[in-house]
């Protein structure tokens, strides 16, 4: 537990290097918990790194199927990566189980754009609070 939130903190201050680090040592201590999985994915996704990011929501939501904020990342996380498709019925589902309204204008864009490859990486998504 002490590596997470050593990650978590460093994380909030922006120490990526560190925050991947103490994750990274959390994981291996303890790889069956989803929550380490998610804030190694959160990391990724504030750097911008997507394509990382999306597998790590994967496992994290393998481990833990019934998480919303999980859920609802992986359809932010398909949206930014223009699978506009794929993301809906994340977007979907992550509203139903968080009841996060934010995601209603997320899921109407991406409806908006399903079928194209236009960015919508600027605009109104909502954006992940650290």
């Amino acid at each position: 537990m002490a590596w997470y939130l050593l990650a978590a903190c460093n994380l909030a201050l922006d120490k990526y290097d560190v925050a991947l680090y103490s994750i990274d040592k959390a994981i291996d201590l303890n790889p069956e918990d989803a929550d380490y999985w998610f804030v190694k994915a959160h990391l990724f996704m504030v750097m911008k790194n997507y394509e990382i990011a999306l597998p790590l929501y994967v496992k994290a939501l393998s481990l833990d199927p019934n998480n919303g904020n999980i859920v609802k990342d992986i359809g932010l996380c398909l949206c930014l990566l223009k699978r506009y498709e794929d993301a809906i019925p994340y977007l979907r589902r992550g509203l139903m189980m968080t009841g996060d309204e934010d995601l209603r204008e997320l899921l109407e864009i991406c409806e908006e754009k399903k079928g194209t490859k236009e960015d919508v990486s600027t605009g109104s998504i909502p954006q992940e609070e650290g």
